[in-house]
Formats: C-alpha cells, structure tokens, sequence
C-alpha cells in the first residue's frame, strides 16, 4: 500500500492513555473519524496537521498507518458503489442538507466544461415538489460527472418568500463545501453564500441510501422518490419487444416492454389529464414523456421497427 501524506485540513490527535496512546485522524470530507492506537508516549495530547510534526519513527509509523487505512477504506467504498447510486445518493443528500420548508428550491449541477443543468422546486403540503422527469434528466448529468467530471459542483439554492435567496456549493468528488470566492459565481449576487459560511457541513458524511428505506423520511414527493430509487438500480437492458403505440393529437409513445398487451397495459395504468401526464418507470417498461387524452384509443403503430400493417403478414408467414 502507497504511504499516503495528511491532507490539508487533515488532522491527527494524540492522547497518551495509560498503557495506550490513542490516535485519532479527523478529515475535513465528512467522514467519521477513525482511530487506530500506539504503545505508551509521555507528554500532553495534541493535535498534529502533519505526519514530520510527531518526534519518533515508531509513533509516525502508526500515525502512517492510520492515514493509509481510511484511504484504503474510502477506495474501497467508492470501487462497489456505481455513478448511478452515487448520483441518486448525492441527490438526495444535498437535498436533505438544505431542506427546510423553503418556498421554492434550485438543486443545479455545474460541470467542469461550463454546462449547467437545473431543477426547480415548489413546497406542497410540506414537501418539495419537483418535476420527475426534470429530475431523471439532472440524475443522468450527474451519473456522468460522477464517471468523468470529478471537479464538477453541486449547488442548491433555497428561496424564501422574501427578495434573499440562500445558496450551498460543494464539490462533488470530495463533498467538500465551497469557499465564498469559488462559489459566489454560480450564484445571483442576492444570494446569501451559506455554504461557505458553513464549510464544515459537508455531503460525503450524510450521503443517503437511494432505497424506499433510506428516503423515508426525505420531504420529496413520492414519485420523485421513484425516480431516485429506480436511477439507483443497475441497468438493464430494455425487456423484450420494442413497440410503439400513437393516440390522436398526441406525440407517439415508445414503450419497452414483453407483448403489445403488455406495452398497452402499461400506457392504460397512466394516471393522466388532457394537458399533462406524469409518468413513472415500471420494471420492463420504459415510457417517454407524453400528452394523453385517451389511452384507449391508442392503435398500434408497430412492433420491433415492423410497421403494423405487416405484422400479420409476417405471422402467417412466419406460421407457415
């Protein structure tokens, strides 16, 4: 294992106990401090910001060691844990962090190469209200950065009902917050910077489990929670055929699924209005986002790329 130096901001206490000298490392990342333990030391405890400031080689061997094993336990971590669950997670975490009955909330990814992607929601009967497929489409941004763009930024603004706003910035490879001169650029100059005035509240220590469980007491509306849960999921290839389904005045609907009785099933489960639909993903079936008056209505378009008027040609054919 390559020795690794105490970051910046890292610290290591040293408390002589008895027959035992307690080594303690505390990151500034959010993570839990870690302790590992050396033979008898004299002398006061105290806290060191680096390895050269501890007088003996056998002390700085264990403080080494200490160092070397939260790396390796981090590495660990990161190597069985997907983009796709650390998108979900990061999601969910800054959300919570920030949540406080905001009237409205921005939740925005600030990748590397300038581009930005945001969602915005409203407070409802206490609980913030986004768009579901807004957010499965800032989940897909953030799976990405968190594959590709290790120095992209998370931020999350909260507006209250006044002409403030209140905004929070962190990277999201490290969840280390903002400073006040990196982050006031992603901001409007109304915003208060309550991240960088907060710097120790950090998102790698209060990542969240993307389950039905570990949402439970998250204030997101239920069918965001699914898409957070579902993004969360490995992927898997669409199950069976491709069909397509078209009802009058509507866009067409491509829906994935095992039969065309299936796929039509699936578009009738829809809860929906003339105006609006809002969709939800179901196992083996993957729906686009629609405008639907009428499911009933919706004739076959075709089935695998086969248009519909040639697929019993194609049975009989196939049949004979």
């Amino acid at each position: 294992m390559t020795d690794r130096a105490l970051p910046p901001g890292w610290t290591i206490r040293v408390r002589p106990d008895g027959p035992l000298t307690v080594l303690t490392l505390r990151t500034n990342d959010g993570s839990p401090p870690m302790t590992d333990y050396h033979g008898p030391t004299t002398g006061p405890a105290r806290t060191v910001h680096s390895l050269d400031e501890l007088t003996g080689e056998a002390l700085r061997t264990t403080a080494q060691r200490l160092v070397n094993k939260h790396f390796h336990q981090t590495e660990q971590n990161s190597a069985t844990t997907t983009p796709r669950t650390a998108a979900a997670s990061l999601f969910a975490a800054v959300f919570n962090i920030v949540f406080e009955d905001d009237p409205r909330m921005t939740i925005a990814l600030h990748t590397s190469g300038g581009s930005r992607i945001a969602v915005m929601g409203e407070l409802d009967n206490y609980l913030m209200r986004f768009h579901p497929a807004e957010v499965a489409d800032l989940l897909t941004w953030l799976t990405r950065a968190m594959a590709a763009d290790p120095d992209a930024i998370i931020t999350v603004t909260a507006d209250d009902d006044g002409d403030f706003s209140y905004g929070w910035a962190w990277h999201i490879r490290t969840g280390a917050a903002l400073g006040g001169t990196e982050a006031a650029p992603l901001f409007t100059p109304r915003t208060e910077l309550k991240g960088a005035e907060e710097q120790h509240i950090t998102v790698s220590g209060q990542l969240i489990e993307p389950s039905a469980d570990g949402l439970s007491a998250t204030a997101l509306t239920d069918d965001v929670k699914d898409v957070v849960i579902a993004h969360a999921e490995p992927e898997q290839p669409a199950a069976g055929r491709r069909v397509v389904l078209r009802a009058e005045g509507a866009i067409t609907i491509h829906i994935s699924a095992g039969d065309v009785c299936a796929a039509r099933e699936a578009l009738e489960e829809i809860e929906y209005e003339d105006f609006d639909v809002d969709l939800r993903t179901r196992q083996g079936h993957l729906i686009g986002h629609i405008t639907l008056a009428d499911a009933d209505s919706a004739e076959l378009v075709s089935v695998d790329g086969t248009p519909a008027d040639e697929l019993d040609e194609l049975s009989s054919d196939e049949g004979s």
